[in-house]
């Protein structure tokens, strides 16, 4: 309390601390608990991610190796990294020829995708409710602030000064009523408040928008990434190698954790994601091939 209220050359002190017969009565506030608040804030964001690991963990998914490995392939010549690329292509193929379709990797993933927004969203609503201030008034306050032309009203948060109401007790022998003194003390702490409230205000639009538009592009991209497929196949290949039939087994082959794996090896190199889908089909091509020759004999 002495940091937080400054009298005119006289620091306030805890009441406890005040002599015998003086009641010390503070009207103000200063967010005490803010730095529990921001440390819940922050733990936040990293639970979708442990949620996530976990996931990969119980499911044993090889999706850090896959990532892993395409990343570090990327630095390398074309022709130097086709052995690398065919132990991806074999690890993952693999896995998804264990599980068939199995969506649950998939269907966790964008429930992790999703657990950032919802997050986002939480934090909008928690932070005007923490600083007592109404949700409207505080938003559009930090949207139009930027703009000094629409004169933004500020609501009632982060006050500059406070008021201590001090009753002496020491009169009541003498007097039926007892004197009030009320004295204006400067709330230097809530500057810095203001600052780092505004800063996580702030952040939390950016990011929010930033996620908001980060999970509509992925749920584009997956929901286009088999029209994406078939243009890499007929760009790449050549007529007779293009079977129409069999690039639709082959879709259907990779299941929904196929694409969202190729969809994450795209979000650091497209040029590997290419090469890792025609690794994938020729390999499913030659699996094929040789479960045809075999039902034949």
């Amino acid at each position: 309390m002495q940091s937080a209220c400054r009298l005119d050359g006289v620091h306030a002190v805890p009441p406890e601390s005040l002599p015998h017969g003086v009641r010390y009565s503070p009207k103000f506030t200063t967010y005490p608990t803010a730095p529990f608040y921001m440390l819940i804030s922050a733990i936040s964001y990293i639970i979708p991610k442990i949620f996530f690991v976990l996931i990969l963990k119980a499911l044993a998914f090889p999706l850090v190796y896959i990532c892993g490995t395409a990343y570090l392939i990327s630095w390398k010549a074309k022709e130097e990294r086709k052995k690398e690329l065919r132990e991806i292509a074999i690890t993952l193929r693999s896995r998804l020829r264990r599980n068939g379709s199995i969506r649950s990797y998939a269907i966790h993933y964008l429930l992790y995708k999703l657990g950032y927004l919802l997050n986002c969203a939480i934090q909008i609503i928690a932070l005007p409710y923490f600083l007592g201030i109404n949700f409207d008034s505080y938003w559009v306050y930090m949207i139009t602030r930027p703009f000094s032309f629409l004169n933004p009203v500020k609501p009632d948060m982060f006050p500059d000064n406070g008021t201590c109401w001090i009753n002496v007790t020491e009169y009541i022998k003498l007097l039926r009523v007892v004197p009030e003194q009320s004295v204006t003390c400067n709330l230097t702490i809530n500057s810095g408040n203001e600052l780092i409230f505004d800063i996580i205000g702030y952040y939390l639009i950016f990011i929010t928008v930033i996620t908001f538009i980060g999970n509509i592009r992925c749920y584009y991209e997956l929901g286009n990434l088999s029209e994406y497929i078939k243009d890499v196949l007929s760009i790449e290949l050549d007529a007779e190698q293009r079977h129409q039939e069999i690039i639709e087994m082959f879709l259907k082959s990779l299941g929904y954790d196929g694409y969202v794996t190729l969809y994450l090896v795209g979000c650091d190199n497209i040029f590997i994601k290419r090469e890792l889908i025609l690794q994938l089909y020729s390999d499913y091509v030659e699996t094929h091939n040789e479960l045809m020759e075999s039902d034949k004999e």
